[in-house]
């Protein structure tokens, strides 16, 4: 189902801001595929796996699990879905607004 990932993709995954492709998922994932993705994201950065990469390790799980944590419980899922679409629309229209104020300017 999934493609395997190395430890260097997986920590690089778990950088992001976005919880969903933290765990490398679409925002229309299952409960199963959240869990699963988990799963295999857990086992590629377990710290004892990587003994020269610790820290990196570490840091990782901790982005990983904060963005399970969320996603795999419905309440939490409901409110971050919630704060992503608004967070969204906001960026949308913060841009609209600049290009319509931007037309017809010259800035030279």
């Amino acid at each position: 189902m999934f493609e395997k990932i190395t430890f260097q993709q997986a920590v690089k995954q778990s950088q992001g801001t976005n919880f969903y492709k933290r765990l490398g998922v679409d925002s229309r994932a299952t409960q199963e595929q959240i869990t699963s993705a988990h799963k295999k994201l857990a086992v590629v950065l377990y710290p004892d796996r990587n003994p020269d990469q610790q820290e990196a390790a570490q840091t990782a799980m901790k982005k990983v699990n904060e963005a399970a944590t969320i996603l795999k419980d419905p309440d939490k899922r409901a409110a971050y879905d919630q704060k992503q679409s608004s967070s969204q629309q906001s960026t949308t229209q913060h841009s609209s607004w600049q290009q319509s104020s931007n037309r017809g300017q010259d800035w030279s």
